[in-house]
């Protein structure tokens, strides 16, 4: 049997690889260089983009300046 497809989807993330103590650790230290609660940034940040969690958190920060100079996704 020959299938065809336009593209692949993988979901890796708690699969194979854990990436959860690496995104925490990456935004403990981001929310600890603004004095913003690290709780408060992984109560909204599930499933969101980092700039939407940083306009939730942290509104006066530009989040796409945040987004590029902290590497954020």
């Amino acid at each position: 049997m020959e299938l065809s497809c336009a593209a692949l989807l993988f979901d890796l993330d708690g699969v194979l690889v854990d990436s959860l103590p690496v995104i925490q650790r990456h935004w403990r230290r981001w929310a600890g260089q603004h004095s913003i609660s690290f709780e408060r940034v992984i109560a909204v940040g599930h499933g969101r983009r980092s700039v939407e969690i940083i306009r939730i958190v942290a509104p006066p920060l530009d989040a796409e300046e945040e987004r590029r100079t902290h590497g954020c996704r």
